[in-house]
């Protein structure tokens, strides 16, 4: 029978020993290596307990009073520990067992006895956390050694093993940029639940710092279709614009576009940054740049994990058609105080974490804010005349040419409460807020022939997000855990654009107004989300996930010029969601993921049924096969402006059954993964195929105070095909890592009302993408060199004209193509360089110092052609002439940077 009669002094020592920090992995190999030598001669055992605590690291648990006045004598020559805790205790009627290498349970010999009968087909659970903040590691692969038993941890670091075969078996644990872990199970441990702990990186040790040559994994191929896990703590070492950068590191990754240097999103397998799921701690953000699109808007300081699914992801993810981007945030050290301060030439950051209740309460804090309305460098100045060249909503020119100077800045903000008041419970409060703004408020004059020209600008720009997040997440049992999460966001954007020129007369005085143009658009999307998730373990071969989710959401435009509206609407929108989903493994080697989602949204009246299927199959520990299949629904869409001459704002609108219908998708995947312990080789083809995609193109030129145009008009719905192969060979571990990553794919859209209803080549219809990624790791030196290839992008040439005539007159003349994306632009390519180096300051303090060079060789880079109107008196002819010019990505950029950690 167990042990009933344990004291409270017994349970905080086996508690001790269980939880030490003396079981990290250098402690880990002592049985195996440590030898004692001591002579004792009528020596108390507990003396000798405690010296061999101190001496050798070792740790006890035992209850005191069966330990009182027993005197060993003993002499030990180069004895493992088992040997000399069999030599000392020989004598009395007490025994021991090793809980693991370092730790040793010392109880009455019978109860010894019954502990150390093997049990078979236990359950095993526990959590798994980092060894040094003691944050909880989500989604980390956890297996049985020797076998092909496993699972994976949940967002909040649980798991749980079933039948795992003895109470001797050894677990194995792995997680993306942390060393895998080893730990032997024991027949007192296997009863408990464990507190796993891994550690990752450089270690210190007595305020010496030993820097690893093996830098850790950035990127890890899940065994599901389409998935990645990436560790964004390696970011940092990549080159990047100025300052590290979320989403151009994912970029990188096969099957992501990485073309566009003005665009901080991610345009995942053809479909753009709208059709992905974009998840904050249960979050949906709806913006994710800043700086008109030259940097992601997530902080990598604030983010623990990042899960990319590409396609073929599972019943629990609604609401897009394309692909997910689960990011998870810091919690922050439950132990102690820790952060970081950083700066480069664009902005500034901080990072802080603060143990409110040690190991129960916890806060962390994090921002970035550009001083770009204060200090306008060379960096800025070149950033910000690209995004004039892609933006032409950004009016910069006066009188004479001369560029007027804008006030522009941006910001983030990150705040993470989380509260463990027992084991099996979590509770988290998280808040993210980002904001861009640019504002011009110029006057200029001029005199010339008796008359005063007075021109005023005044145009604001303003665009971001802000949304906050509860969740709770219980441990119920050993197979049955929920998630409960509250999420709210509001994603705001604003283009107030306004010129005047008036004249007065030097003789009278008289002044009127001889010019008056504005442009006002407003655009709100509200997103309130409820959802519930549960997952059960119903034996070692079912696994049963399930839950509901409720999203309400609110999108709001309204877009004049001058008198003339030509968008307004106010739309608002339920979407309820249920799934049920089943993991099944027939045997060990083969898992079998089916799942059935149920969406309904309100006002378009939409009742969509989603099956969905995935599988890998494992031919050994090295060789596994995969494919997902799945259909999809989407309900909000991110439409842009495509306008010749005036800017292209996008802007968020709801599927109302009509001009704007719901957008569905079916995908089909099939891959093969080789993978050893340095090296994997992945690959992967995909077909998706879309309807309901929408294009927007009012392509008005000339316009009428008094003109009303019909939506219908510029609302263009279609379908949308992809077909594609992705290849991924990657060196995982040593002092050289990093990948090459090939992408072959064809992107087609349909629109009856355009290219007179043939199928053309996609926006986003790269053929061939090539990228390679290496990281060379020299003790405190970082070297990092990126290059990317890609073939070029289709575009448009209008070259033709129509010439509508309204009741009352007025002429609106629209530029169309007959063909489109019938041309195609010059390849993309360029080469990225980074170097990082890091060492220690005083005794705490981690400085760590950054260079880096964007498109090192000025690659003259095309990112669109555009119309250009020419004055009469350059062409020499009547009516308006336009020219067609280059519009060019941006060409060499150094950069630097600087952190201190503490």
């Amino acid at each position: 029978m167990m042990i009933r009669d344990l004291k409270l002094k017994l349970i905080f020592l086996l508690m001790l020993g269980l939880f030490c920090s003396y079981a990290g992995n250098v402690e880990a190999q002592v049985q195996d290596t440590l030898k004692i030598s001591e002579s004792y001669q009528d020596v108390l055992l507990m003396d000798i307990l405690e010296d061999f605590q101190s001496k050798y690291n070792l740790q006890f648990a035992f209850d005191g009073d069966l330990l009182k006045d027993i005197k060993i004598s003993v002499t030990l020559d180069e004895a493992s520990v088992v040997e000399a805790m069999n030599t000392i205790l020989s004598d009395t009627d007490l025994g021991f067992m090793l809980l693991d290498d370092v730790q040793i349970l010392i109880r009455p010999k019978d109860e010894i006895e019954e502990l150390s009968e093997v049990s078979y087909d236990i359950n095993i659970t526990g959590t798994l956390k980092d060894a040094q903040s003691g944050e909880p590691l989500p989604y980390a692969t956890i297996y049985v050694k020797d076998t092909r038993k496993g699972t994976v941890t949940n967002q909040f670091g649980f798991f749980t093993l079933l039948e795992v075969p003895t109470d001797t078996s050894t677990i194995v644990c792995q997680y993306i940029g942390y060393q895998p872990m080893e730990y032997k199970l024991s027949s007192y441990v296997s009863k408990q639940r464990l507190d796993l702990r891994m550690e990752r990186g450089a270690k210190e040790l007595q305020e010496v710092v030993v820097w690893d040559d093996n830098i850790p994994q950035l990127l890890d191929a899940s065994s599901d279709a389409g998935s990645y896990s990436v560790d964004p703590s390696t970011f940092k070492v990549l080159p990047s614009l100025g300052q590290v950068d979320v989403f151009r590191s994912l970029q990188l990754m096969p099957g992501i576009g990485s073309t566009n240097e003005t665009s901080g999103g991610l345009v995942i397998r053809g479909s753009g940054n709208d059709k992905n799921l974009m998840l904050f701690d249960g979050i949906s953000i709806y913006h994710l740049d800043h700086f008109f699109g030259t940097f992601s808007a997530f902080n990598a300081d604030a983010i623990k994990n990042i899960q990319v699914n590409k396609g073929g992801f599972g019943a629990e993810y609604g609401g897009r058609v394309s692909g997910v981007v689960n990011i998870t945030g810091k919690e922050g050290s439950s132990s102690k105080m820790g952060g970081t301060m950083g700066v480069n030439l664009l902005s500034a950051s901080g990072y802080l974490e603060v143990p409110l209740v040690k190991n129960r309460l916890r806060l962390m804090l994090a921002g970035r804010r550009s001083y770009t309305d204060l200090v306008r460098n060379r960096l800025f100045q070149k950033l910000f005349d690209a995004a004039v060249e892609t933006n032409a909503s950004i009016d910069r020119v006066g009188f004479g040419g001369e560029p007027f100077i804008p006030t522009f800045f941006f910001y983030d903000v990150n705040a993470k409460l989380t509260w463990t008041p027992k084991d099996k419970d979590v509770f988290s409060l998280s808040y993210y807020g980002g904001r861009d703004e640019l504002i011009f408020d110029e006057r200029q004059q001029d005199s010339e022939d008796g008359f005063l020209v007075t021109y005023n600008l005044d145009q604001l720009q303003n665009w971001g997000t802000k949304g906050g997040s509860f969740r709770w997440g219980r441990q119920w049992s050993d197979r049955y855990a929920s998630d409960f999460k509250i999420s709210y966001s509001l994603y705001r954007s604003k283009l107030d654009d306004r010129h005047l020129f008036t004249l007065k007369s030097d003789a009278t005085g008289e002044e009127g107004v001889i010019f008056n143009f504005f442009q006002v658009q407003n655009n709100k999307v509200q997103d309130a989300s409820v959802k519930w998730d549960h997952d059960y373990a119903l034996n070692s071969k079912h696994r049963l996930s399930y839950g509901v989710q409720a999203t309400y959401n609110d999108a709001r435009l309204t877009f004049d010029l001058v008198s003339t509206t030509l968008d307004e609407f106010d739309e608002e929108g339920t979407q309820v969601g249920v799934y049920v989903q089943d993991i099944y493994n027939p045997i060990p080697d083969w898992s079998i993921t089916a799942g059935l989602r149920y969406n309904y949204f309100d006002l378009s009246r939409s009742k969509i049924l989603e099956p969905r299927l995935s599988t890998s199959y494992s031919f050994n520990p090295s060789l596994r096969v995969k494919a997902a299949w799945g259909q999809y629904s989407q309900f909000v869409s991110r439409v842009v402006r495509h306008t010749v001459y005036s800017g292209s704002p996008d802007f968020w609108v709801l599927a109302n059954g009509n001009e704007v219908p719901d957008i569905t998708a079916t995908h089909y995947i099939a891959g093969v993964t080789y993978e050893q312990d340095a090296w994997l080789l992945d690959g992967e083809v995909y077909f998706k195929k879309s309807e309901g995609i929408v294009s927007y193109i009012p392509r008005v030129v000339n316009f009428s105070p008094t003109v009303v145009i019909s939506e219908d008009d510029f609302y263009f719905p279609g379908d949308e095909r992809v077909i594609g192969l992705d290849v991924l060979l990657q060196k995982k571990v040593g002092k050289y890592t990093g990948w090459i990553s090939y992408t072959l794919a064809k992107v087609t859209n349909k629109f009856d009302k355009v290219n007179q209803g043939e199928w053309f080549p996609g926006q986003d219809d790269h053929r061939h993408e090539f990228k390679t990624v290496n990281i060379y790791n020299l003790k405190r030196w970082v070297f990092a060199l990126t290059w990317a290839y890609g073939s070029g992008k289709p575009f448009t040439l209008p070259d033709n004209t129509l010439t509508i005539e309204n009741p009352n007159g007025d002429e609106l003349l629209f530029n169309y193509a007959d063909i489109y994306n019938d041309n195609r632009l010059p390849a993309y390519h360029r080469l990225d360089i980074s170097v990082t180096y890091r060492t220690h300051i005083k005794d705490k303090l981690e400085l760590e110092l950054g260079a880096s060079c964007f498109n090192l060789y000025n690659r003259k880079n095309i990112k669109y052609k555009k119309l250009v109107s020419v004055p009469q008196e350059i062409t020499e002819q009547t009516g308006r002439t336009f020219v067609l010019t280059d519009v060019q990505q941006l060409g060499i950029l150094p950069g630097v940077s600087m952190k201190i950690s503490f």
